[in-house]
Order: structure tokens, then C-alpha cells, then sequence
């Protein structure tokens, strides 16, 4: 898992797919354009010093959907979990969706 520093995020995006329905391979660029224009993940990993600035109201915390600016940050994928996740600068970080609590009740 990758930790985020200074005042980044990493949000958990959906994975883009590499090939086409005929099961032709897309090229690079064009995946990771369509990375690049993702705008909403989930929290993954808060840097230590994101969101300090904050004085009142709320911010994100891991497990929260969140939106955020159209080609912000930088990708990262995982090779052990395939998973994909932009970190992005708290500033970047527009909504949030925040996590539902299922009862077992």
C-alpha cells in the first residue's frame, strides 16, 4: 500500500480497461488518458499533514468517496493488489461522499 506524504492523498479509482470488447490491446496513452480523466475514487491513505489547513467543517478520511479535479495528481499502480490509485493534493479534493455504516442490527 502506498503512503501518501505532505499534503497528498491516495484515492482508489476504477480500474480502466486494457483491451478493447474484441479483445484487442489499447494502447498505453489511450488507458492512461482515461485514467487522467477519472474524478471520482475512494480514500485510501491520508498524508500526514493533508487537510491541516482545515479549521472547521469535514474532510475526507479513508473509506470516503470522494470527487476530485480532472487530471490532478499522478497515477500509481499497485503490482501486488492490481490496484490503481491517483494521489492528489488535498487542495484537489472538491466533494465528499461519506462512507455508509451497515448495522448488523
Amino acid at each position: 500500500m502506498i503512503k501518501p506524504i505532505d499534503m497528498a492523498v491516495a484515492v482508489e479509482i476504477e480500474k480502466v480497461k486494457t483491451t478493447s470488447e474484441g479483445g484487442l490491446a489499447l494502447p498505453e496513452e489511450f488507458v492512461e488518458k482515461k485514467q487522467m480523466n477519472i474524478t471520482e475514487g475512494v480514500v485510501a491513505a491520508v498524508a500526514d499533514f493533508a487537510f491541516a489547513e482545515i479549521q472547521q467543517g469535514r474532510y475526507p478520511k479513508i473509506g470516503d468517496k470522494v470527487y476530485f479535479k480532472k487530471f490532478s495528481g499522478i497515477l500509481h499502480s499497485d503490482k501486488d493488489t492490481g490496484k490503481e490509485y491517483r494521489i492528489v493534493q488535498d487542495t484537489d479534493i472538491y466533494g465528499i461522499e461519506e462512507s455508509m455504516e451497515v448495522s448488523n442490527g
